[in-house]
């Protein structure tokens, strides 16, 4: 219920987390030792590790998940933290999967400190993700590339982050995503470029 905060101790956990409530808090034990890794293939558009629709106020925090089509899928969530997460080996190549995903109208965020690693996308901002901050994460080796924001998601703050040894692009502002402010961000030997 709203206001609960469940802690989830060290472990693999073989589901999907499907958040319905406002104001609740995911704490794991550690980011590579409570690991949610739903049964399916990364390449099935609906597998995904923890998802949530137009809840407020949730923190995921201390969680490894792996191989998922989307590893957070936050559609139309505002006011969360997902902080201290690693997210890898999600999707199959040149899909939109990514590991961690803010979709739909998905605004005044926070993701840090979080690892995406082996994903198709590490961090990928879509349809109207506005006034979110993207902060302290790396993203590494991911397929296309490490942090992108696509689609009209404007007012961003992308900052302190490292994009590494992407196949493609480090860090990407899409099409019309206006007003971002970019800063202190490191990108090396990414296949394409740094920043694009």
């Amino acid at each position: 219920r709203s206001g609960d905060i469940i802690y989830i101790d060290a472990g693999t956990y073989s589901e999907t987390v499907v958040i319905d409530t406002n104001n609740l808090s995911l704490i794991g034990a550690d980011s590579w030792l409570t690991i949610i890794d739903p049964p399916g293939d990364s390449s099935t558009t609906t597998l995904y590790g923890i998802y949530a629709d137009t809840q407020t106020n949730l923190t995921i925090r201390n969680l490894r998940i792996t191989r998922c089509y989307y590893g957070i899928n936050f559609y139309n969530v505002n006011n969360s933290l997902i902080d201290n997460i690693t997210a890898d080996w999600c999707g199959n190549a040149f899909t939109s999967a990514a590991g961690i995903y803010l979709q739909n109208n998905s605004c005044t965020n926070t993701v840090r400190n979080c690892y995406a690693y082996k994903n198709n996308y590490g961090i990928y901002l879509n349809s109207n993700s506005n006034a979110n901050t993207i902060s302290g994460n790396t993203a590494y080796s991911n397929t296309l590339y490490g942090i992108y924001l696509k689609s009209s998601s404007n007012n961003n703050t992308i900052s302190g982050n490292t994009a590494n040894s992407n196949s493609s692009y480090g860090i990407t502002l899409g099409t019309s995503s206006n007003t971002n402010t970019i800063s202190g961000n490191t990108a090396n030997q990414n296949g394409w470029s740094g920043f694009n």
